[in-house]
């Protein structure tokens, strides 16, 4: 669906628990990708649902801010370092010969707004927020984390990404000992979707869809997990310390700031509930088709 020029849709992507049986598949890192329906998936090897133009983020640098409140559970300091040790797993992958994915994530501190949302005409930033409260989407008791990216239709580019972690219904655990749902395995798996990794088809990647309670294993990536972000961003010159990581518009702290002159060609975009541009029912299609609905795998053999 589109609205303006160039057109930008909503992916989201959920990191679900586990209620059903399934079975290994062949490994395959898959690539979230524009599609003409919609979002989908490029994946290697090929599926027959491959579809679209993958997305990416069209800068060498880019930034990440956590809402300034955190959760009940963990402090706003533990939480930015949780975060920033999971983007180092992938920004410090070795792609081969020492080589790295040619992207930097850097932390512009804390912020005010408590939402998810891409602002068209006006400057934005990539949040990681906790719900304490209240899971505002669907499948409250059977997702532990949401990322919603925010890209162009025509060229892939990524303009935006939030990730929501379900603090409301997930009793959330740091340490290595007592673990209950590890905010380490979940960070390290919603930075992937962040960078623009889909749901992985092999059941041992950390992309893959489920997580296991009172396990670790995700916070280690795979080589699966390093074949897609290296795809992604294969190595490249040094990024040069002038790169500006801010958001596309420009960074803000609150939420809906005012609005600045818009960029020749603008886009349009949404947050869950409260549509702007597009309507909600993609949204909702959008949500279910990257995997809110939970399965089971049996026990998970990790390559070290």
């Amino acid at each position: 669906m589109k609205s303006g020029n160039p057109a930008a849709l909503i992916a989201g992507a959920a990191l679900g628990l586990l209620t059903a049986l399934h079975a290994p598949t062949a490994a395959a890192y898959c690539r979230t990708a524009a599609c003409k329906d919609g979002t989908g998936a490029r994946c290697t090897p090929s599926l027959g649902t491959d579809c679209g133009k993958e997305i990416f983020w069209p800068k060498q640098c880019v930034s990440f801010s956590m809402q300034r409140d955190a959760s009940e559970q963990v402090s706003l300091d533990l939480a930015t370092s949780v975060f920033v040790e999971a983007f180092k797993k992938w920004t410090e992958a070795d792609c081969g010969g020492g080589t790295h994915p040619h992207i930097e994530i850097v932390d512009l501190g804390p912020v005010e707004c408590h939402a998810h949302e891409y602002n068209q005409k006006a400057a934005n930033a990539n949040i990681i927020l906790f719900h304490d409260d209240v899971w505002p989407h669907p499948g409250a008791g059977s997702t532990l984390a949401l990322t919603t990216v925010t890209y162009s239709v025509d060229s892939g580019e990524i303009y935006d990404a939030d990730m929501e972690l379900n603090a409301a219904n997930t009793p959330f655990s740091t340490g290595d000992s007592k673990v209950t749902y590890d905010l380490h395995s979940i960070a390290t798996h919603e930075t992937g979707h962040f960078l623009g990794l889909s749901h992985s088809q092999d059941p041992t990647a950390t992309m893959y869809r489920d997580y296991i309670p009172g396990t670790i294993d995700l916070r280690t990536l795979e080589p699966d997990d390093i074949e897609g972000i290296c795809s992604i961003y294969p190595p490249g010159d040094p990024i040069p310390d002038s790169c500006d990581p801010s958001p596309r518009r420009g960074f803000a702290s609150i939420c809906s700031p005012p609005p600045i002159d818009p960029e020749a060609g603008g886009c349009c975009s949404t947050a869950p509930g409260a549509p702007r541009g597009m309507g909600s029912a993609a949204v909702t299609t959008l949500l279910l088709g990257l995997g809110i609905a939970a399965r089971r795998r049996g026990d998970r053999s990790r390559r070290r």
